[in-house]
């Protein structure tokens, strides 16, 4: 725990040249400057930022959620069932903590004033760059402009700090990452970037996703693993929301094939295996084609739950379809990201053939 303790201007016994004293005016950049002395990092202070908004709105949650609404709650799960209610309710109560997160403004904690803070503290000193032709150098206060600036919108001009005179692009020697520019040691950088992506693209991806006796349900977005011969395959699942439910008879799931590429391909998914290895994974919607079903039983409740079981390699969550064939949970994609998927494959799915001129064919693929 770390309590600061400020003073106003013209306080009684505490002289005004004391650290501890702050104006009005320059409150907030010090409570900020306080924020990330205390946990340390940007991203970590938005998750404590958005706890501390939570608990300061709770009263509005629940007046929005009032118990007064419970039999309105049962008559809707009366006619669509109780497993796509439950799940409704949640996503309503997860969409009221964004309304309350956007209006206590959390994202200013990540703000321009926010990162200059961070990178007075945290960001090297000096960093080097190697090129094709030479080795470029980068001081602080130019990494914060490169921090700070709109990298995306075309090239950025930087001075080199060993010859101020020579600039040079920076985005030239850094098309798809500067994280190795931002710390001190460059080797981390791939894994940092590796660890950031899998928690934009994983709402779940650990040996123990869920707390007590719950283990993961097979529907949209559920990535598994198995098996063919001695070779590991990985399946997306492409089972809508609505038809994952209320299966009293064995249901054909569709599976899309997913391609273990390496750190250097052409991959979209990034997730680590029960035995800890990391996964790029391809998803090729074009490749539609490629879907393989597999036939599972619900259990009482009308879904297709997972088993903790043992398999080679310790204890696993692990779905079996009705030939007993084992499935290994791997991760689960967060919502949009799943549904982005599955409306990639479905626009692949339903786009028309057509014999054309190839002279029309051309010119409508000529770039402007």
């Amino acid at each position: 725990m770390r309590v600061v303790i400020l003073s106003k201007e013209g306080s009684l016994g505490i002289d005004d040249a004391s650290t501890s004293v702050v104006s009005e005016d320059a409150l907030p950049e010090r409570l900020l400057r306080e924020f990330a002395h205390l946990t340390a990092g940007l991203v970590s202070n938005v998750a404590v930022a958005a706890l501390a908004a939570v608990r300061q709105n709770a009263h509005r949650l629940i007046a929005r959620f009032g118990k007064e609404l419970d039999p309105a709650f049962l008559s809707h799960r009366f006619y669509e069932g109780g497993g796509e209610s439950e799940e409704l309710l949640v996503r309503l109560v997860a969409d009221e903590i964004k309304t309350l997160l956007d209006g206590a403004d959390v994202r200013r904690w990540v703000s321009s004033s926010a990162v200059s803070l961070w990178g007075e503290s945290y960001l090297p000193s000096k960093v080097t760059i190697p090129s094709k032709k030479t080795v470029r150098t980068l001081d602080r206060e130019t990494l914060l402009k490169v921090v700070l600036s709109d990298g995306h919108q075309g090239p950025l001009q930087v001075n080199d700090a060993e010859k101020p005179a020579e600039t040079f692009d920076i985005k030239k020697n850094a098309k798809e990452s500067i994280t190795a520019f931002l710390v001190d040691d460059p080797k981390v950088g791939p894994d940092l970037d590796y660890d950031f992506a899998r928690l934009t693209c994983l709402a779940r991806n650990d040996p123990h996703p869920f707390p007590g006796d719950r283990s993961p349900v097979l529907t949209e977005g559920i990535i598994v693993r198995g098996r063919e011969g001695r070779k590991s395959i990985y399946l997306l699942c492409a089972m809508p929301l609505c038809d994952s439910v209320r299966i009293d008879t064995a249901r054909a799931f569709p599976f899309v094939p997913l391609k273990d590429v390496g750190p250097g391909g052409s991959f979209s998914i990034v997730a680590d295996t029960p035995e800890e290895e990391r996964l790029y994974l391809s998803f090729t919607p074009k490749n539609h084609y490629d879907i393989v079903r597999h036939t599972f039983a619900g259990d009482a409740s009308g879904v297709v739950r997972s088993k903790r079981s043992q398999v080679p390699g310790g204890e696993r969550f692990v779905f079996y379809d009705v030939s007993g064939r084992p499935w290994i949970w791997i991760a689960e994609l967060r919502f949009q990201h799943a549904h982005r998927k599955l409306h990639e494959l479905g626009a692949a799915s339903s786009r028309v053939g057509l014999d054309e001129s190839y002279f029309l064919r051309k010119a409508a693929n000529r770039t402007q």
